[in-house]
């Protein structure tokens, strides 16, 4: 009998998961029927597609994407459905990232993270926390601003404060007084993205 590459019963924890884009197949497929984005269902279906020269034309696939997830339902949607998958395959924890964006909008779909991981709790019993990100490219201002709103206004469930973006565009200590209040006043983790040590 062949066994199957992934264990069921070893307990698992997702540490990084951008969840305005943790679709399913379905969803993916009707947004390209739809041309809401600028991808071919080839991007699924072959490898290569999925491998990039660099970070910079990465991100730049990512954030022509991720548009396409703004509305709060579809969110509570996805962020039960991804929980509710990964749970089947062991996971017991998660972290889940949200970009931080001025005004009301950000504050619905933060609150719509909080429905789907109680939902999703309900369901499976899964855990899952969510990571405020500010995106590099925006400076070290709007990250300033991200972590003083989370200082004064945590919505539920949030645990860290993290950087996502190109690396080659700034230097980490730009970001020291972002980091120090998403620390020592907001009270949380800090969550630099991958390859933060550019030795720029």
């Amino acid at each position: 009998m062949k066994s199957s590459p992934v264990s069921y019963t070893l307990p698992k924890a997702d540490m990084h998961v951008h969840i305005s884009l943790a679709l399913t197949i379905e969803k993916f497929i009707r947004s390209v029927k739809n041309a809401e984005i600028d991808l071919t269902t080839d991007f699924l279906l072959n490898r290569a597609p999925r491998y990039y020269p660099d970070l910079t034309k990465f991100h730049k696939t990512y954030e022509s994407i991720r548009p396409i997830v703004n509305d709060p339902r579809d969110i509570a949607e996805i962020t039960q459905n991804y929980l509710e998958r990964i749970a089947k395959e062991g996971a017991i924890y998660a972290e889940l990232s949200n970009s931080f964006r001025e005004g009301a909008l950000f504050e619905d779909q933060m609150a719509a993270i909080a429905a789907g991981i109680d939902a999703a709790r309900e369901s499976t019993g899964i855990e899952a926390r969510i990571v405020v990100t500010t995106l590099r490219n925006h400076g070290a201002e709007k990250a300033e601003m991200a972590a003083r709103y989370l200082a004064k206004n945590k919505p539920q469930y949030i645990t860290g404060f993290g950087l996502v973006g190109d690396e080659g565009v700034n230097r980490m200590i730009d970001f020291k007084n972002a980091l120090n209040i998403a620390w020592h006043e907001a009270g949380l983790g800090l969550t630099p993205h991958v390859a933060e040590q550019h030795p720029h």
